[in-house]
């Protein structure tokens, strides 16, 4: 479990017990705000404005922060959120990280906490580290409880079943109804391994003929025919996270890699400058998702290609091809994997 009490020196070095457990009681209320939303647009936002306010940009999430100062003002009615701007950011964080913890990776549909989770994972390993420690800790420390999630949850999601025998129980009265019901029943369970163990299977086989054919559908033509190596390495990204079924694991990072061979550091500003005409070909498909529009710090490059525009400081940042191959994959799949969920469950 986090340590709240350390955390909340961030913006009072020394804190109160009232103090502690009050902004403690009020993380369950900050948490109500990320629970009341149920849909995967909805929850892509509330990372998004939660990234805003850990990345220092509150003009972006004005909304949310009247939010969070009504669910703390519950506590405490004194409060008010103007000049203490950090008290929000680090009471958000500690919210955030708290659902972390008690989130549920073993039931069968993908949660709230799931889509929140993936949403943080993208938007905070490319945004540039705090300068101040502690703030920094608090940041990673989200980081880490999100991939966490994501992680487990994607795991479990492709770990084959045992199909169960079928079974059936006599019906009391022997007719075509009762018969029908009863082979219903009797083979739900059986049908429903099947079709689990298949898709797992349809995901495998998609990748794997993905890899022998060696052509890239965004780019229409082979890989190996592509001097272009920056363009290889973001294609290559987007064509696995869009054939996969649940978020990516170390696995799916290593086919990613499998068409990137140069060693060279860019920032997304030269690496637009670098895709040149291959922008287009790679922008086509997401160009007016309302996803990418309104969360851009959760979809950063996606936003650069659709826009064919970058800017600001986490924009200036270097990273390898093979971190822009990854990154590529991580909001491809955000993307494929949420795009047709229902309501979630909290």
């Amino acid at each position: 479990m986090t340590d709240i009490a350390a955390h909340i020196q961030i913006f009072d070095p020394n804190p109160t017990d009232d103090l502690v457990e009050k902004r403690t009681s009020s993380l369950k209320d900050i948490q109500r705000i990320f629970n009341k939303n149920k849909t995967a647009p909805e929850l892509f936002q509330i990372a998004n404005n939660l990234a805003c306010l850990i990345n220092k940009k509150n003009d972006k999430a004005e909304d949310f922060i009247k939010e969070i100062e009504t669910a703390i003002r519950n506590k405490s009615k004194a409060f008010v959120a103007e000049g203490q701007e950090l008290q929000v950011n680090v009471c958000a964080q500690l919210a955030a990280i708290e659902m972390m913890e008690t989130a549920s990776t073993t039931a069968d549909k993908i949660q709230i906490a799931d889509v929140i989770a993936i949403g943080l994972w993208s938007a905070l390993t490319f945004q540039t580290p705090h300068s101040e420690q502690k703030l920094e800790r608090l940041r990673t420390e989200l980081l880490h409880k999100c991939q966490k999630v994501v992680l487990t949850r994607a795991e479990i999601a492709r770990k084959r079943i045992k199909v169960p025998d079928v079974s059936f129980k006599e019906p009391e009265e022997f007719n075509a109804t009762n018969v029908g019901v009863a082979l219903t029943i009797g083979l739900k369970d059986t049908i429903d391994g099947l079709r689990f163990n298949s898709a797992i299977d349809r995901e495998e086989i998609d990748l794997l003929w993905w890899v022998l054919a060696g052509w890239s559908k965004l780019l229409e033509k082979p890989f190996s025919s592509t001097p272009n190596h920056v363009s290889n390495a973001v294609a290559s990204g987007l064509e696995v996270g869009k054939m996969l079924r649940s978020m990516p694991v170390d696995v799916h990072h290593h086919l990613a890699l499998k068409h990137v061979n140069d060693a060279q550091n860019i920032s997304l500003i030269g690496l637009l400058k670098a895709l040149g005409d291959d922008t287009q070909k790679l922008a086509a498909t997401y160009i007016g998702n309302p996803i990418i529009e309104t969360c851009p710090e959760i979809f950063p490059l996606l936003t650069a290609l659709t826009s064919r525009a970058a800017s600001g400081e986490d924009a200036k940042i270097e990273h390898s091809l093979n971190e822009w191959a990854g990154r590529a994959m991580l909001e491809s799949a955000a993307l494929h994997i949420t795009a047709q969920l229902p309501r979630m469950a909290i």
